[in-house]
């Protein structure tokens, strides 16, 4: 308990204000505001072509920063998105164009979290993958549209 409580006052001592503790600029990572700019985007195209939508955002390393699941979805949008956006990430392209050959194999060693499912975006700025939008819920071309919208806006944001 000792031990404990001198690491906590240890803690407390260290300065928390001043320079970031992340070394790359932050138009280089995914920030907390772009994840709400990728969601709105995707969640207005979304309405505005009438299919409801799952919608996930995951940094560059796959991990989720945001989902949402919108009024009318199917039960399995939170997987296929998630897949969708983890996939474009990992694979730093849109998901749906790869050979169905290396698609099953890619599926099958991953345990599914691979997909060639159309809906999934990265989100490069300036050729750096930052993050990905996946997108399930319509058809292919629907989810598409819906997770490019989102990731245009975060580009778009970050270019200003």
């Amino acid at each position: 308990m000792t031990q404990l409580l001198v690491m906590l006052a240890a803690l407390a001592m260290l300065p928390w204000s001043g320079p970031s503790v992340f070394a790359e600029p932050i138009s280089d990572r995914l920030t907390t505001a772009d994840v709400y700019i990728a969601l709105q985007a995707a969640e207005v195209k979304a309405n505005q072509i009438g299919v409801p939508m799952g919608i996930t955002v995951t940094d560059a390393h796959g991990d989720v920063r945001g989902f949402l699941k919108m009024d009318g979805t199917f039960v399995h949008v939170q997987d296929t998105s998630f897949s969708k956006a983890y996939t474009a990430v990992s694979l730093r392209q849109p998901t749906g164009a790869l050979p169905p050959s290396v698609a099953n194999e890619l599926g099958s060693i991953t345990q599914g979290r691979l997909t060639n499912l159309k809906g999934g975006i990265p989100i490069a700025v300036d050729g750096v993958i930052i993050g990905g939008v996946g997108v399930g819920g319509g058809i292919g071309n629907e989810d598409e549209v819906v997770a490019r919208a989102g990731a245009e806006a975060v580009v778009k944001k970050k270019k200003r």
